[in-house]
Protein backbone atom coordinates (compact mmCIF):
# COMPACT_ATOMS: atom_id res chain seq x y z
CA UNK A 1 0.00 0.00 0.00
CA UNK A 2 1.27 3.25 -1.41
CA UNK A 3 2.20 5.57 1.61
CA UNK A 4 -0.12 8.72 1.65
CA UNK A 5 1.98 12.11 0.88
CA UNK A 6 1.75 14.80 3.66
CA UNK A 7 -0.69 17.64 2.29
CA UNK A 8 2.17 20.46 1.74
CA UNK A 9 -0.11 23.11 1.25
CA UNK A 10 -2.09 22.30 4.47
CA UNK A 11 0.85 22.17 6.39
CA UNK A 12 2.29 25.10 5.08
CA UNK A 13 -0.86 26.97 5.78
CA UNK A 14 -0.88 25.80 9.64
CA UNK A 15 2.99 26.94 10.09
CA UNK A 16 1.99 30.20 7.94
CA UNK A 17 -0.92 30.76 10.63
CA UNK A 18 1.72 30.31 13.76
CA UNK A 19 4.23 32.74 11.90
CA UNK A 20 1.88 35.21 11.04
CA UNK A 21 1.59 37.79 13.34
CA UNK A 22 5.14 38.07 13.53
CA UNK A 23 5.19 39.72 9.97
CA UNK A 24 3.67 42.55 11.53
CA UNK A 25 5.80 42.64 14.26
CA UNK A 26 9.90 42.66 14.88
CA UNK A 27 9.22 41.84 18.83
CA UNK A 28 6.61 38.81 18.66
CA UNK A 29 8.25 35.73 18.25
CA UNK A 30 6.30 32.77 18.00
CA UNK A 31 6.82 29.96 19.79
CA UNK A 32 6.96 26.80 17.29
CA UNK A 33 9.46 25.04 19.68
CA UNK A 34 7.22 21.77 19.64
CA UNK A 35 6.51 21.34 15.62
CA UNK A 36 9.89 19.58 14.84
CA UNK A 37 10.03 17.01 17.91
CA UNK A 38 5.80 16.49 17.08
CA UNK A 39 6.91 16.04 13.05
CA UNK A 40 9.84 13.76 14.34
CA UNK A 41 7.65 11.42 16.46
CA UNK A 42 4.80 10.88 14.07
CA UNK A 43 7.33 10.24 11.00
CA UNK A 44 8.74 7.71 13.20
CA UNK A 45 6.03 6.07 14.64
CA UNK A 46 3.78 5.87 11.06
CA UNK A 47 7.39 4.31 9.70
CA UNK A 48 7.53 1.70 12.19
CA UNK A 49 3.63 0.93 12.20
CA UNK A 50 4.73 0.68 8.33
CA UNK A 51 7.55 -2.42 9.05
CA UNK A 52 5.06 -3.27 11.66
CA UNK A 53 6.81 -3.16 14.36
CA UNK A 54 10.58 -3.89 12.84
CA UNK A 55 12.48 -1.57 14.56
CA UNK A 56 15.54 -3.06 12.34
CA UNK A 57 13.67 -2.13 9.25
CA UNK A 58 12.63 1.09 10.23
CA UNK A 59 15.69 2.56 11.63
CA UNK A 60 16.82 1.72 7.85
CA UNK A 61 14.05 3.29 6.15
CA UNK A 62 15.02 6.44 8.24
CA UNK A 63 18.74 6.05 8.41
CA UNK A 64 18.89 6.21 12.09
CA UNK A 65 20.78 3.82 14.31
CA UNK A 66 18.53 1.30 15.79
CA UNK A 67 19.21 2.50 19.01
CA UNK A 68 18.78 5.90 18.41
CA UNK A 69 14.81 4.64 17.25
CA UNK A 70 14.61 2.56 20.31
CA UNK A 71 15.46 5.66 22.58
CA UNK A 72 12.93 8.02 20.72
CA UNK A 73 10.39 5.33 20.85
CA UNK A 74 10.48 4.55 24.29
CA UNK A 75 9.95 8.70 24.77
CA UNK A 76 7.07 8.33 22.86
CA UNK A 77 5.42 5.25 24.53
CA UNK A 78 6.18 6.63 27.93
CA UNK A 79 4.27 10.53 26.38
CA UNK A 80 1.74 8.03 24.99
CA UNK A 81 1.03 6.34 28.16
CA UNK A 82 1.06 9.82 30.37
CA UNK A 83 -1.19 11.23 28.56
CA UNK A 84 -3.56 7.87 28.42
CA UNK A 85 -3.41 8.07 32.12
CA UNK A 86 -4.05 11.93 32.57
CA UNK A 87 -7.27 11.80 29.89
CA UNK A 88 -8.76 8.68 31.74
CA UNK A 89 -8.45 10.55 35.19
CA UNK A 90 -9.68 13.76 34.58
Amino acid sequence: MPCKPIDNKLFLEHLNALLSHTRDSRTATPDVSALLPFVRDVVLEEVVIHCRGNQAKASRILGLNRGTLRTHMRRINKQNVTMALNDGGA
